[in-house]
């Protein structure tokens, strides 16, 4: 019997570094829930009252991390949509699966942070401390900045059969076969199949890196002529007590979006390289009031050797008046779209939710975001605003809600009476 309990001693005695060892690796869930009511008035003829609910950026993650000694660890994510409103269970959205958000698998250590797979880009990333409001939604400006938020996205024109390419043309955001999105215009990108490198934060700055593989190519008919296209992706921040600075750049190689549809069409692809470089700061006065700027300047390689080029800014502002009150602003500026690029018998050459004018000007325009919200507790608030966009006469940008108007010089607004949970 004594010898029994000593050989279970020792069982138990050699097992329990084994689970100490099993409990150093961790997961936790995290996530985001917004649901938006929206009332807009259709920007066409029949000036059409709609209204609609909306859950942009809603998510839930699982994310897990192990210690491997000496400062080494390995960690996971998992991040996916969550939609309590069942809009993005089909159509244009319906990529947007498990683990199809900011997922990846990495190193961390005294180096940094590496890993891979489908995340945020460094230019996107930065941009976060020098603005207020999300890209999408009623009050987002990602159309106007940087011609779209695209998520879930490969190397630009995708090389799969049946892309709904004529949508990318369009400045809509598509599918192809492998249920990738196709915005090949966006610099402010969610990249699958992608590489990065997070420094870490010394004395306030912090520096950033990506590049995608360029694995569609494989999937191109014929193989041998198809350009292998391929994003980079650079950001860098500093921080120091109430002031926040950021700079961003993102290059996109043989992504040409003037060409979207070159396979369906039977066209050629002439390849070309678009670049966008950002410009970003924030100084919270008082700890009650911040004030943000961010600035871009976007050009893209069209066809035939022309380009097109663009430039942006924003100035936005967050007041905590008193209490769980808070008063949000934001002004929105997009330029006119220059370069040599001119109009096509369609009436307009168009790069997302650029359009040219011909050397006409006037294919700019101008947005203004003001909510209020009150702030139940740290993790939950509702909010109440009006957005509107006034495009110049060639410009036909929208509300992140709503679709491009159909002819230019129009006015798209809208209230939205929206709650915001974490947790």
């Amino acid at each position: 019997m004594q010898k029994k309990l000593m050989a279970v001693a020792v069982a138990g005695a050699l097992a329990a570094p084994a689970a100490a060892l099993a409990q150093t690796s961790t997961v936790n869930m995290y996530g985001t829930i917004t649901m938006n009511y929206i009332l807009r008035i259709d920007p066409g003829a029949l000036k059409q009252k709609q209204d609609m609910f909306n859950s942009h950026d809603s998510r839930i993650g699982f994310r897990g991390e192990e210690k491997l000694g000496g400062g080494l660890s390995s960690w996971f994510q998992c991040e996916s949509t969550l939609d309590a409103t069942g809009e993005e269970t089909g159509g244009p959205d319906a990529a947007n699966g498990f683990c199809t958000r900011n997922s990846g698998f990495g190193f961390r250590g005294a180096f940094g942070n590496i890993f891979w797979g489908n995340w945020d880009q460094p230019a996107k990333l930065v941009s976060s401390g020098a603005r207020v409001f999300g890209s999408t939604g009623v009050y987002g400006h990602a159309q106007m900045m940087w011609n779209g938020s695209a998520g879930n996205t490969g190397n630009g024109t995708r090389a799969g059969s049946g892309s709904t390419n004529a949508a990318t043309a369009a400045g809509e955001q598509g599918l192809s076969s492998d249920g990738a999105n196709d915005n090949a215009n966006s610099f402010f990108r969610r990249q699958m199949n992608s590489w990065h490198y997070h420094s870490p934060v010394w004395s306030g700055f912090q520096v950033m890196g990506s590049f995608s593989a360029p694995d569609e190519a494989t999937a191109a008919t014929p193989l041998t002529t198809t350009p292998k296209a391929r994003m980079w992706s650079l950001g860098g921040q500093y921080t120091s007590g109430p002031l926040f600075l950021s700079l961003g750049y993102e290059q996109h190689k043989d992504f040409n979006p003037a060409q979207q549809g070159y396979f369906s069409d039977g066209g050629p692809y002439t390849g070309g390289t678009d670049r966008m470089w950002q410009l970003g700061a924030a100084y919270t006065f008082a700890n009650v009031f911040r004030l943000t700027g961010l600035y871009t300047d976007v050009s893209y390689d069209t066809a035939g050797g022309l380009d097109m080029k663009r430039k942006s800014w924003l100035i936005n502002m967050d007041w905590t008046i008193a209490g769980p009150h808070t008063l949000r602003a934001g002004y929105t500026n997009a330029g006119d779209a220059k370069g040599t690029a001119a109009l096509a018998a369609n009436g307009a050459v168009v790069v997302g939710g650029m359009r040219s004018s011909g050397g006409l000007g006037s294919s700019g325009a101008q947005a203004l975001q003001i909510p209020y919200a009150y702030k139940f507790s740290k993790r939950t608030e509702v909010n109440f605003g009006y957005s509107v966009i006034d495009n110049d006469t060639f410009a036909r940008y929208a509300i992140q809600t709503a679709s491009n108007p159909a002819t230019g010089g129009q006015k798209t607004d809208a209230w939205n009476l929206g709650i915001n949970h974490r947790f």
